[in-house]
């Protein structure tokens, strides 16, 4: 999981559902500048606003975090294990 690239994938989504930075915060329940620093990749969204920011956005939570939109049903798949071990391996519960 890139940051960075999760960021931007975050700044695309949202100006392609012609949604502001205070108009998606406004949505979550966060301030502009929180969506500002996601997209930045300076800050990642807490884990319990995914689900609700990919509906708003369109994309799936894989999606989300691939920092991509994954058409290929493999793809999807592979990003899905990539996410997941990324996710675990951050984990103390695993470590």
């Amino acid at each position: 999981m890139d940051p960075v690239q999760i960021g931007a994938f975050i700044a695309a989504r949202r100006k392609a559902q012609n949604m502001t930075q205070e108009a998606l915060g406004e949505r979550l329940g966060v301030t502009n500048k929180t969506i500002s620093r996601w997209e930045t990749g300076t800050y990642l969204p807490d884990i319990g606003r995914l689900q609700e920011l990919s509906d708003l956005l369109g994309v799936s939570v894989n999606e989300l975090l691939a920092g991509e939109k994954l058409e290929d049903p493999e793809q999807f798949v592979q990003k899905a294990d990539e996410n997941l071990i990324q996710a675990l391996a951050q984990s103390s519960a695993f470590g």
